[in-house]
């Protein structure tokens, strides 16, 4: 297994996929893509709340929420260094899900090591939406952690 792919959404929803994609990683010595994307269309509310009121143009906001996945993946990103396993962080605007799938197949992934819940406004039962949607339409294995 060469390469995993880490779509992360949120900090809070992260210890136990972290985990498993460390432990996974580690044992094969696998390259690990430390995914993050970001969707203006559902992300827009989210992101007046907080970076600040509605002057802020578009490109203040898309910036903002660029910022915010390169802060959050370079705090993860040194788990992965202290155990020696090489990292390329990609950050993308579009939909989560669709942006997963493009990504693994265009880096060649192996696998999808993802988290259950953190992505998207809408949750359903069982799985996230995002989740959910790259479980039935990725083209490699997806290990979805709970």
């Amino acid at each position: 297994m060469k390469r995993i792919i880490f779509p992360i959404d949120r900090q809070e929803n992260l210890p136990l996929p972290l985990n498993y994609c460390l432990d996974i990683a580690q044992k094969f010595g696998s390259e690990v893509i430390l995914f993050h994307a970001y969707d203006l269309s559902n992300d827009f509310s989210e992101a007046l709340s907080r970076y600040g009121n509605s002057s802020y143009t578009l490109n203040q906001i898309t910036e903002n929420l660029k910022k915010h996945g390169e802060d959050l993946l370079k705090k993860i990103e040194a788990e992965f260094s202290e155990r020696g396993i090489k990292v390329k962080k990609v950050i993308v605007q579009g939909k989560p899900e669709r942006e997963i799938i493009s990504t693994a197949t265009k880096d060649d992934c192996d696998l999808i090591i993802i988290g259950r819940r953190g992505f998207g406004s809408l949750k359903s039962l069982l799985l996230g939406s995002v989740s959910d949607y790259v479980l039935h339409h990725a083209e490699i294995p997806v290990f979805v952690v709970n």
